[in-house]
């Protein structure tokens, strides 16, 4: 069988909103309420609230698993950054919308690997 990398939650919902996949997309709104309500649950585990952040930073900086595109290991640093300082779902998972890829001039071709 091929190896599979199984992703947390937070992991999944962000791939899920920002990476093609067999399912039907997650749009914005939903992604930022499903990951808000989900940051509130985890934050109810002292354990979850302060090694989960730790998890997604170490996850946004490893380019080697080959699951996560830049644009999601982009957000995934951002969410971690946000919960990592304490900030509420809502902001967390904003801060996640907030991060946006720079702008590339007109009549470029880009594919995020």
């Amino acid at each position: 069988a091929t190896p599979r990398r199984l992703l947390g939650p937070v992991e999944y919902l962000t791939v899920w909103h920002l990476q093609r996949t067999q399912r039907t997309a997650l749009g914005a709104a939903t992604f930022r309420s499903a990951l808000s309500h989900l940051v509130a649950l985890l934050n109810r585990s002292e354990g979850a609230r302060t090694l989960y952040p730790q998890k997604l930073a170490a996850d946004a900086q490893n380019e080697l698993g080959g699951a996560s595109t830049r644009a999601t290991r982009k957000r995934l640093a951002a969410i971690a950054a946000a919960w990592r300082d304490g900030k509420s779902p809502d902001a967390v998972a904003q801060a996640a919308l907030d991060t946006d890829d720079a702008p590339h001039p007109s009549g470029w071709v880009v594919r995020d690997l």
